[in-house]
């Protein structure tokens, strides 16, 4: 069972939360053109609405700011994986390149090395790799 300190402590931490939120101006903010019982209908009129809705589930908000929090969350993942996968393709055509290069130099050092092996096979044509 909680102290009366506690429960104080509580209520006023709930007091301030709420003020927070939604801070309450004073009589201040009433209109002074306005009938207050025409105000107090309507504030009855809205209650009513209000509660027209039904229960409300106030988990919901929780969950959304949850949701909310992993969006954003998931959202920097996605970034993340996307510069990677960037970066991976930049990666694989410079090794298509360098493969490229190697090859066509090996390539040509064979041509050269046939070329200098079979000249004297051919004297019209130069011999060569295709």
């Amino acid at each position: 069972m909680k102290s009366r300190g506690e429960t104080e402590r509580e209520l006023e931490e709930l007091i301030n939360t709420w003020e927070d939120q939604y801070p309450y101006p004073g009589g201040s903010a009433l209109p002074e053109d306005e009938d207050i019982e025409d105000l107090r209908k309507n504030i009855r009129d809205g209650d009513r609405k209000i509660k027209a809705f039904g229960e409300v589930d106030m988990g919901v908000l929780s969950e959304d700011r949850n949701l909310r929090d992993r969006l954003a969350f998931m959202g920097e993942h996605l970034d993340d994986v996307r510069a990677s996968a960037a970066e991976l393709e930049k990666l694989i055509a410079d090794a298509d390149r360098q493969a490229y290069k190697v090859f066509s130099d090996a390539l040509q050092e064979v041509d050269n090395r046939f070329c200098s092996l079979f000249r004297d096979c051919s004297e019209a044509e130069k011999p060569t790799l295709r």
